[in-house]
């Protein structure tokens, strides 16, 4: 009897025992339709740039120095640029002329007056021949007709003139921008917003085109890496939104929002991962690249979700 309570009651033990660690299994499980967490993650830069030259000449100027601020168009630096203003002056000068030559109507004015003179004397001349026969030579009358021609002949030769200086005048208009754009190379401009991380050259230096003068760091947005399991998600993840949490300096723990921008084609064969990267807004210019960062990536709004909802076929 003893032994069959203790059976029973060992049965029931590990019953319960079971259907507990079931319990706990099933409760530390991810369930699909919850954020997937990437631990380790790390925060990089976006875009570094080397802003080169793009003239060769002297710097001239320069107000810029290492963790400095500046907005996209900011001008940095600049090049001495003294011949290419006189050259461009030059070519303002040659385009005012040619404008004022194909204004100039004249000659065409002339040809016309001329050719009204000639066509009223051969005219009257042929009257003279009609009233008495012969009056009049047929070599003179000939000379009269080549006057008249000639006077048609000179009237297409100013037009012609005057519509060269006009197409003159549009090719030193091209000539003159052609200059203002080598007076704006001249000029060294953040072609990005960000921080000032370098500088290499110095006013009173000779640089050549492609010589780097600076580099820029931009800060305003920044990327957030980390390496996926490919068993819990795949290139379906892309665009979906992320929450990204970063430790900043003195242990304070901030929450920010983002979108994944990336994920790897490729798969990390020893591990079985993905590469993958957020961009997050940093407004406030906080999350310094370097810094340690998780990410949680919701499910079910990215791209090829977004093109599973409009019923279009996943990209392969």
């Amino acid at each position: 009897m003893l032994i069959k309570h203790a059976a029973i009651f060992s049965t029931g033990f590990l019953l319960t025992v079971t259907l507990c660690c079931v319990g706990q299994i099933s409760a530390q499980s991810p369930t699909p339709d919850g954020p997937i967490h990437v631990p380790g993650c790390l925060v990089s830069l976006v875009e570094e740039i080397e802003v080169p030259a793009k003239e060769a000449g002297v710097i001239a100027a320069m107000e810029i120095k290492p963790g400095m601020i500046v907005e996209a168009g900011q001008q940095l630096a600049q090049l001495e640029d003294e011949q290419t203003r006189y050259e461009k002056q030059q070519m303002e000068y040659d385009r005012e002329i040619a404008l004022r030559e194909s204004e100039n109507d004249i000659a065409i004015r002339l040809a016309r007056k001329t050719q009204e003179v000639a066509k009223a004397e051969l005219y009257h001349k042929q009257q003279a021949n009609m009233t008495v026969s012969k009056s009049v030579s047929q070599s003179e009358i000939r000379q009269l007709m080549l006057a008249v021609e000639r006077t048609k002949l000179q009237i297409e030769e100013s037009e012609h003139k005057q519509e060269l200086a006009r197409m003159t005048a549009e090719s030193r208009q091209v000539g003159v921008q052609m200059a203002e754009l080598r007076l704006q190379r001249h000029l060294i401009k953040a072609p990005i917003p960000g921080v000032v991380a370098e500088v290499f050259r110095r006013p009173g230096e000779w640089v050549a085109p492609g010589d780097t003068i600076l580099k820029i760091y931009r800060i305003d947005r920044v990327r957030i890496e980390g390496f996926l399991s490919i068993s819990e998600a795949g290139p379906e993840i892309l665009g979906n939104l992320v929450n990204v949490t970063v430790e900043l300096p003195g242990r304070r723990r901030v929450q920010y929002p983002g979108k994944i921008v990336f994920v790897s084609p490729e798969v990390e064969p020893v591990r079985g991962e993905l590469r993958v990267w957020a961009e997050v807004e940093n407004a406030n210019h906080e999350l310094l690249p370097g810094l340690k960062a998780e990410m949680q990536i919701q499910r079910s709004n990215g791209y090829y979700s977004a093109q599973q909802q409009a019923g279009q076929p996943q990209l392969r």
